[in-house]
């Protein structure tokens, strides 16, 4: 019963609670500061080409290990409590 009380499908993934959490705090929504965050990366690999030649080939690592996978779009999803979720 707890099972199936606990753990949804929301169109993407299976997300379960976790049943010792009670009235968990939604982290804050930083999605400015990571824009600003990859904007300054953008702007030090056009400065200085040997970080972003390692920059990238660190990146082609991270996506040939499925560490990592490209996304196409921003994507924004609604969680069950209503807050948003952003993946950049």
């Amino acid at each position: 019963l707890f099972l199936k009380e606990s753990i949804s499908y929301d169109g993407t993934r299976y997300v379960e609670e976790l049943p010792w959490i009670n009235n968990r705090k939604m982290l804050p929504d930083n999605f400015e500061h990571a824009v600003a965050r990859l904007q300054q990366t953008e702007r030090t690999m056009l400065r200085d080409p040997d970080v972003a030649t390692a920059y990238k080939q660190t990146l082609k690592e991270y996506l040939d290990s499925s560490i990592i996978e490209e996304k196409l779009k921003n994507l924004v999803s609604t969680t069950p409590d209503g807050g948003k979720k952003r993946q950049i």
